[in-house]
């Protein structure tokens, strides 16, 4: 009797473990943190309709790469104005997570 609810029990955690394994999105990103410049490019200055591009310039192995920000939902905690930080060289650190090449801002501080 013993050595059958063992067998079950082995079965259970087994069959447990292979739907969690399944179910789970190991691709699924999780919250990093950056560290950079900011920079922004204006799409359109003379329509009204024109937007403003913003960038995180991360420093890799000596070469600057423009990482694409989404800003839209971001909080933004700097000791100065947001805009005395574009295109100086005022680095910030930006808490968030990547949706394909975009780079998701949750928290904006320095």
């Amino acid at each position: 009797m013993a050595n059958w609810v063992l067998y079950v029990g082995i079965i259970v955690v087994v069959v447990v473990g292979a739907l969690w394994l399944v179910l789970s999105k190991p691709g699924q990103a999780g919250e990093v943190v950056l560290k950079g410049r900011l920079a922004a490019v204006v799409t359109d200055y003379v329509n009204k309709t024109s937007r403003t591009d913003y960038f995180l310039q991360v420093v890799e192995d000596g070469k600057v790469r423009d990482v694409p920000l989404d800003l839209s939902n971001a909080t933004i905690r700097l000791k100065d104005f947001f805009n005395n930080y574009i295109g100086t060289g005022r680095e910030v650190y930006v808490r968030g997570y990547w949706r394909g090449d975009v780079f998701v801002a949750l928290e904006v501080y320095d």
